[in-house]
């Protein structure tokens, strides 16, 4: 049995690019994570992953990291997912999808959203 989580258009706010106007000022961004467990246990919040803190944690590393390139913050998110949730024994973390959304870039005026999307298969 296996159970797709998918949370989209968590807003966060944050100082990634490569242009020194876009490290000094904050830029919105929106996540979309999407994770397949299996092996819910019991009808327990506390035995599988607390939504809640699934987006309060992921707009912390938008907010208090600073990266070049949005494939770099995916890839921390979804790292930070796996080591948080890999290893408990009430379900398994099967698949870990992040993407980044940067709505307002230098291209905005030619491009409606850049996004970047990070997937990792856990065995």
């Amino acid at each position: 049995m296996s159970f797709d989580i998918n949370i989209t258009g968590i807003e966060a706010f944050g100082k990634h690019g490569i242009y020194q106007s876009e490290k000094n000022n904050e830029q919105k961004f929106l996540i979309d994570i999407f994770i397949t467990l299996e092996k819910l246990s019991e009808d327990n919040i506390d035995n599988t992953i607390n939504y809640e803190n699934l987006v309060d944690d992921s707009i912390a590393l938008v907010q208090n990291e600073s990266f070049d390139l949005i494939e770099t913050l995916s890839q921390k998110i979804g790292q930070y997912i796996i080591e948080k949730y890999s290893n408990l024994e009430s379900f398994s973390l099967k698949y870990v999808e992040i993407t980044i959304h940067k709505p307002e870039t230098p291209l905005s005026n030619r491009t409606e959203n850049i996004s970047v999307t990070y997937h990792e298969q856990l065995k």
